[in-house]
């Protein structure tokens, strides 16, 4: 993820930047056209292209069960269920197995630790011998109070916003396949795309601390380490992009197939 931890190092950079000197050398200038490579790289490459061009789709019997490939999208006879795909390897699977369980498990895991991620410090600053705690909101807070509000709003939204959104997302998604509802179902579809593409993004918070937080050491004057917060956000941040790869969302489209009662 070099575009988040770009932002991330970013937003650690500004902060920094409010009350102490630095600049950028040679080697974050190198970084910074990597990550940009990277990003136009992700935006434009079809990964159904490069995957054709390593082995072609085949033709199938008209009317024939197919299955397809999870990983390459290659299309194969729903008897070959259970057996690796032609193309990639990948295990064959119309279904994930425990899909919702495990998408609910890790999902109430991170419902409970988003408590203590947005309660207890992120951070905890000694400045002049006083422990200065900083906290998600304090942290955008600050931001808005030095003038940065794009990246106070930015911090909001990959901090707070999306992983409550991914929670509430996947509650939804679960309780709609446990109650076999045949609504909203292209809503849903497009909402777990954008949930499962944006969750890497609540890495931003986490990577900020990865980046400013070892600038902050002139021995008794000041320094600066994580805290629980930091930890308890880190977890959520993994189990919401765990529960997405987990989950299963052709198991929503279940009900479609389904006459209505």
């Amino acid at each position: 993820m070099p575009d988040v931890y770009l932002v991330g190092c970013f937003v650690g950079y500004s902060r920094v930047t409010q009350n102490l000197t630095g600049t950028v050398g040679a080697g974050g200038y190198c970084f910074i056209a990597a990550a940009v490579a990277s990003m136009l790289t992700r935006a434009t490459l079809d990964r159904r292209t490069v995957w054709r061009a390593i082995a072609s789709e085949h033709e199938l019997a008209e009317d024939e069960p197919v299955i397809s490939c999870t990983a390459c999208d290659l299309v194969e006879p729903a008897s070959h269920e259970g057996r690796p795909c032609l193309r990639c390897g990948w295990k064959l699977l119309s279904r994930k197995p425990d899909a919702v369980v495990r998408a609910g498990a890790l999902s109430l895991a991170a419902l409970v630790l988003t408590l203590p991620a947005n309660f207890f410090p992120m951070t905890l600053s000694i400045q002049f011998g006083q422990k200065v705690p900083h906290r998600i909101v304090d942290g955008v807070l600050q931001l808005f109070q030095a003038g940065l509000w794009p990246l106070g709003i930015l911090i909001f939204c990959t901090s707070i916003v999306i992983p409550v959104a991914k929670i509430v997302g996947m509650a939804w998604f679960i309780v709609s396949i446990k109650r076999r509802s045949r609504k909203y179902l292209r809503v849903k579809a497009h909402l777990f795309r954008w949930i499962d593409e944006l969750g890497r993004w609540s890495n931003v918070d986490v990577f900020t601390i990865a980046a400013f937080i070892p600038l902050i050491h002139f021995d008794s004057l000041a320094s600066a380490r994580p805290a629980t917060g930091a930890s308890a956000f880190a977890l959520v941040v993994f189990f919401t992009m765990a529960a997405s790869r987990a989950f299963d969302p052709r198991m929503m489209w279940d009900a479609h197939a389904r006459r209505p009662s």
